[in-house]
This record gives structure tokens, sequence and C-alpha cells, in this order.
């Protein structure tokens, strides 16, 4: 399985205005402090332990730089399962079936 723009996308829209924000999510803003990294870089690093491949995608050097940088540290299980546990779920993208 691979997750193409796990982070979301700021250049597309909500399906609808509530849609959250998971960058913005209270759990992945403790644990960017916690860990010090970024919301983004938690978000990537909590799917490449669960076994997904991620295609981030930016045109922003130090973003790219960012995405990558994953890599030097791993969240305890306990903050996997919490983000797991995270009940707001959006598809950033609509694909037919």
């Amino acid at each position: 399985m691979t997750s193409y723009a796990t982070i979301g996308s700021r250049g597309r829209r909500s399906v609808k205005e509530e849609d959250p924000n998971p960058l913005d999510h209270s759990l992945v803003q403790e644990l960017a402090l916690k860990y010090r990294k970024t919301p983004a870089q938690i978000l990537l690093r909590h799917m490449i332990q669960r076994g997904i491949n991620v295609i981030p995608k930016s045109i922003t050097p130090s973003r790219i730089q960012e995405n990558i940088s994953i890599f030097d540290f791993h969240l305890s299980e306990d903050d996997v399962e919490k983000i797991n546990l995270i009940k707001e779920r959006q598809r950033f993208f609509y694909a037919p079936l």
C-alpha cells in the first residue's frame, strides 16, 4: 500500500468547510513538540512505522528536506496507537472505484 499526499494538499479545497487538517490536530501538535519534529514529520513517520509507503509532495526545498528527515526517530508504540485512534478521517483525493 502507498499513501499519496499523506499530509494533505494545501492547494486542494476541502469537500466540506469543517474538514479537519491533520497537521493541526492537537495530538499531532503535542507529539511534534515531544519529538522535536514538525507535525508533517510526525504524520509521515506514523505511516512508515505502520509499513505504509508514503509519497509526500512539495515544491519547497525546505519541505522536501523536512519530508525526508523522518528516519532519525521512532514514535513509541503508544504514540502510534494514539494516532491510530484519531476518529476524524478525511480523504484528500477522491478516487472513484
